[in-house]
């Protein structure tokens, strides 16, 4: 008898995506185990398929709460229109453009392959905020540079620290608290920008903590633009930022990327460190 291949679909029979790790099995024998190992040959639940599973679960949140996400998003309006192939380079003033470089990189190689963190940090309206913009777009497909199709690519929260705290508050109302803030420390990439823009409470701190402190452990790609000195931040925060094992900081120092957009003329002073 000649068996028809099933059409491959984003997902398998039992609602999951499917693993190539177990064919769909969602067990796997471990085959370096000894054959005296008392779980030598057993089907034990696959590692991979864990991991997808948690994945359908963080999704099911977001898609639960969509609406409500959204309404806190930086995805909208001009942000949804930032990408990398918009963003100005300096290139007519040769100086700025070598230094603004490496902060475009980084966001770059971020997201291509999301993973650790990056910090953009420096003075305001030095275009950090469009850089982060463009690694939202570039990981959901809006700018038609994604290689990976739509069911594969990272769910990403994209919000402002006061829009993540008001989107906490909100929580209390609908009842759903706990899970918001679950969705936010466990989604697959958030970016959180301007970092130390929110009203300085005890609450205030130590949910953003929470948050991030939670990213950090689990060393989930996280990037994390602030106006602010790092050394003003909260010094929980300022330690795990300054993480050279996990954080690659790039500080920005520009006349504006706003005054730039309004005066093209204008010589700019650069600096990336």
């Amino acid at each position: 008898m000649v068996q028809i291949p099933r059409p491959q679909t984003a997902l398998a029979d039992d609602g999951l995506p499917h693993c190539q790790t177990c064919r769909d099995l969602r067990r796997v024998r471990d085959t370096s185990l000894p054959v005296d190992h008392p779980q030598f040959g057993v089907l034990l639940p696959c590692p991979e398929c864990g991991h997808l599973a948690e994945r359908q679960r963080r999704i099911r949140q977001y898609r639960a709460r969509r609406e409500r996400i959204e309404r806190y998003s930086q995805k909208r309006g001009r942000y949804a229109r930032q990408t990398f192939a918009s963003f100005d380079l300096r290139r007519r003033e040769r100086e700025a453009a070598a230094l603004i470089r490496k902060a475009y990189r980084a966001a770059q190689v971020f997201a291509e392959a999301p993973q650790g963190w990056l910090v953009l940090h420096g003075p305001m309206g030095t275009g950090k905020s469009h850089l982060a913009a463009a690694v939202v777009n570039h990981l959901e497909g809006r700018d038609g540079a994604s290689p990976l199709p739509e069911e594969e690519r990272p769910l990403v929260l994209f919000l402002t620290a006061p829009d993540l705290l008001d989107l906490l508050r909100s929580g209390y109302r609908a009842g759903d608290y706990e899970e918001l803030l679950a969705l936010c420390r466990e989604v697959d990439v958030m970016i959180l920008d301007d970092l130390g823009a929110e009203q300085e409470t005890d609450w205030a701190t130590e949910k953003l903590f929470q948050v991030l402190n939670h990213r950090y452990q689990a060393e989930l790609p996280t990037l994390v633009v602030t106006n602010s000195r790092l050394e003003n931040l909260d010094p929980r925060l300022y330690d795990r930022l300054c993480d050279d094992d996990l954080s690659v900081r790039v500080e920005v120092l520009a006349s504006t990327y706003r005054q730039r957009e309004s005066a093209p003329g204008r010589i700019v002073q650069a600096a990336v460190g």
